[in-house]
This record gives C-alpha cells, sequence and structure tokens, in this order.
C-alpha cells in the first residue's frame, strides 16, 4: 500500500527486545558521485546481531520478536532508479524470527537454521532534484519486506561462545522503480525489497559469565549483493561489525 502526500517547501516465546536505532539509512555522498548502496540502505539491518550473538542454544525451536526503529536523512539518495535531495526517512520494523537448532553435529558444532520475516512501516519526505527545489513531497510503504534464511553452526568453549552463519536475503519484498510525476500527482519511490539476491557471512563470538551475568558481544560480517535487474545497479560488498 502506497500513501502520496504532496506538501509544499517550507519474543524465546514470551520475550521481546526494543531496540532504538537513530542512525543515518543513507550513505552520505556528494551529488556527483555514484551512490555506494542503492537505496542508501544495504540487505542486512544494522543492530541484527546484539544480545547472546555467539550464543547457539541446545537444541530445539525458539521463536524472537524484534522491533527496531530507524530515524535518518542524508544529502541525496538513489533509489529505484530516481535521485531525490534531502530525503528524511522514519522507519518502524518488526522481527518475527524462528530458530530451529538441530540434534546433530557438524565439524564438532551445533547446527541450526533462522527464518526472518520482517514487516516495515516507512514513511519519506524528500525533494526531487529533476524539479529543483521549491516543494517536498512524501511517500509511505507499509507490508513485508525480504524474508531471510540463515544457516548456522556453533561452537561452546567454557564461557566462550561462537558461530558463523551464512544469511542468504531473497528478494521477496514489494518492489517497483520510483516514479515522480507532478503532473499526475504521483510520488512513489519508496520499495520495501532491494530485488536482488545477497548473502551475508558472518562471524559472531560471545563472552558470558553466568556467575555474575555479565556478557559481551560481537560479530562481523561481509554483504555480497547480487544485481538489481530492474535499475542494472550491483551494490559493492559491505564490511559491517557490531558489539554489544
Amino acid at each position: 500500500m502506497t500513501c502520496v502526500d504532496a506538501q509544499p517547501a517550507g519474543n524465546a516465546i514470551g520475550s521481546a527486545r526494543l531496540h532504538l536505532l537513530l542512525a543515518a539509512v543513507a550513505i552520505l555522498v556528494a551529488p556527483d558521485h555514484a551512490q555506494a548502496v542503492e537505496g542508501g540502505s544495504g540487505a542486512y539491518l544494522l543492530g541484527s546481531h546484539d544480545l547472546m550473538a555467539g550464543f547457539v542454544p541446545p537444541p530445539g525451536t525458539y521463536v524472537s520478536n524484534e522491533f527496531v526503529v530507524i530515524s535518518g536523512s542524508a544529502p541525496l539518495l538513489s533509489i529505484g532508479g530516481v535521485a531525490v535531495v534531502n530525503p528524511n526517512i522514519d522507519a518502524s520494523i518488526y522481527k518475527f524470527s524462528a530458530t530451529h537448532v538441530f540434534d546433530v553435529t557438524i565439524l564438532g558444532g551445533s547446527f541450526a537454521i533462522n527464518i526472518t520475516q520482517p514487516v516495515a512501516d516507512v514513511e519519506m519526505s524528500a525533494t526531487p532534484d529533476i524539479l529543483g527545489k521549491g516543494f517536498t513531497f512524501s511517500d509511505t510503504e507499509l507490508g513485508l519486506t525480504d524474508l531471510t534464511v540463515t544457516p548456522i553452526i556453533g561452537w561452546h568453549d567454557g564461557n566462550w561462545h561462537y558461530n558463523v552463519s551464512m544469511p542468504v536475503f531473497i528478494p521477496s519484498g514489494e518492489y517497483s522503480l520510483a516514479e515522480i510525476k507532478p503532473k499526475e500527482g504521483i510520488y512513489d519511490v519508496l520499495s520495501l525489497g532491494k530485488n536482488k539476491w545477497a548473502v551475508d557471512p558472518t562471524f559472531s563470538i560471545t563472552w558470558l559469565d553466568t556467575t555474575s551475568g555479565f556478557e559481551a558481544s560481537g560479530a562481523v560480517g561481509v554483504t555480497f549483493n547480487g544485481l538489481n535487474e530492474a535499475t542494472d545497479y550491483q551494490t559493492a560488498p559491505e564490511l559491517h561489525f557490531e558489539g554489544t
């Protein structure tokens, strides 16, 4: 569902985690340079590896819920082949995840598979550069984003817990090329899907003191992006690191 408004210038089950990520969702680049990350945000959602990132639990099925809030702006953003100026983006993302840990070992470690389906409510206001200054427009989208399937192998060594994973981002979310047609009142620039396959090999580690309850976790990964055939654009590999 797309709502457009042109304006004058001027929970395991029962548990949930709330993350307030006040971060820029766009790569800040000068207008005369190519966009490093198409759409301003990668397939991987920063903040996804946080508490107990390196820990793979005992065999069983686990369900979790997360709510992520993102707010950001940039001087320029390329979306669906259309460049917009001074975009301001607010997004509320609910992530439902189910993880099954198998009662088997692979390479001496526990094997698990995670499936994550986010639902996003995104709103953006911006100025289309093809029309110059003088007015802003806004666009909103609500719906499913791209599905992620992640195989994981994890190991335990005393207080140390670590794993390797390979998230696979499936282009299942809604996607369309951006349209800006002022005369028709069409300002459709947001898509919830990325329209590309991506993989994200990641190493995560956790140190947990079960006596004191103190934990330290970290994760590092690289996202390799496939080609967005609609725009003929391929985002370069993206390195990400997180610590908790």
